[in-house]
């Protein structure tokens, strides 16, 4: 928890959120690992139902990654943290990209700057306490991330 009261950040423990879905008729159980954002929960709801999906729809039925094909599973995700209203202090807007190797966010403050930037790997630094964001050596890791997230964004929205 980085000791932190606020918990709207990007650190892996607010980002992971476990998922359950039970399937009616089934009660094998099984867990699951691969990446799941929030808006694959309707989408995976409506394909279990039977339902067609919306037009406008943006998220990915899980259905086949329930029933074992993890080629369905998200290779990322992201996240994104709007400042609490009249929080002076918070940065104004918040984005990450999480995939198994990296933890990328930066935060844009008031002025529209990024205001600060934290890239982790997960393999070297599970609980996200040394900042590879300024190392020389990531700075084509931190690109490429930015690129991912602008990509994603002029996708979504």
């Amino acid at each position: 928890n980085h000791g932190m009261f606020y918990k709207g950040v990007m650190y892996d423990e607010s980002m992971r959120i476990p998922l359950l879905i039970h399937k009616p008729g089934d009660n094998t159980g099984r867990a699951v690992s691969g990446f799941v954002s929030q808006i694959d929960i309707m989408p995976t709801l409506l394909d279990l139902a039977g339902m067609p999906l919306p037009d406008w729809n943006q998220g990915k039925s899980m259905k086949g990654l329930m029933e074992g094909d993890h080629s369905c599973a998200r290779q990322e995700v992201f996240s994104e943290i709007k400042q609490i209203k009249g929080s002076k202090s918070a940065p104004r807007y918040t984005i990450g990209c999480r995939n198994k190797d990296f933890l990328f966010s930066y935060e844009i403050n008031h002025q529209h700057d990024v205001y600060e930037g934290e890239l982790y790997c997960l393999k070297d630094d599970p609980k996200q306490s040394n900042n590879l964001y300024h190392r020389p050596e990531y700075a084509g890791q931190v690109a490429e991330f930015k690129e991912r997230i602008l990509n994603w964004l002029l996708a979504t929205q």
